[in-house]
């Protein structure tokens, strides 16, 4: 049974190695964000009425959110702040990366305390290492 066992996990393992080294992609990173991006829709602020309980308890001054097990809170963004990681990001995409660092430099500056602040200090180091990346020269025709 554990051999059965052991065989499965290194199966498991020689898989998951193999297709990791497949997706050798540059443009990954930049692809999955962009695609992270669609999925978020942006939060309107809007006037909310609020009503407060009396539970008879321990007391406690913690205003943390309640964590659910299996409940992933969601990435919150306001329609500006999206707007504008999201203009950085198709920058990118269509290949002018020193736009991309501009409107991502802006967009850290702007937001703070933004939910996407981790995405967007990884592109901008990314961009940062493809700009200071040698180009290979480019080959001209031989004159006749």
């Amino acid at each position: 049974m554990k051999k059965c066992l052991f065989l499965v996990a290194g199966l498991m393992l020689a898989a998951t190695l193999a297709h990791g080294s497949e997706g050798g992609k540059r443009e990954g990173f930049w692809e999955s964000l962009s695609g992270k991006l669609e999925k978020i829709t942006p939060v309107k602020k809007g006037v909310t009425t609020t009503a407060v309980g009396g539970v008879r308890g321990a007391k406690s001054d913690e205003a943390t959110d309640i964590y659910w097990k299996g409940k992933e809170k969601p990435a919150e963004a306001g329609e500006e702040e999206l707007q504008q990681f999201s203009a950085a990001v198709e920058s990118r995409l269509k290949g002018d990366g020193q736009q991309a660092l501009k409107q991502l430099e802006e967009f850290l500056a702007a937001y703070p305390q933004s939910d996407f602040r981790v995405e967007a200090l990884q592109a901008v180091e990314r961009l940062r290492q493809e700009m200071a990346a040698p180009q290979p020269p480019t080959q001209a025709a031989p004159a006749k």
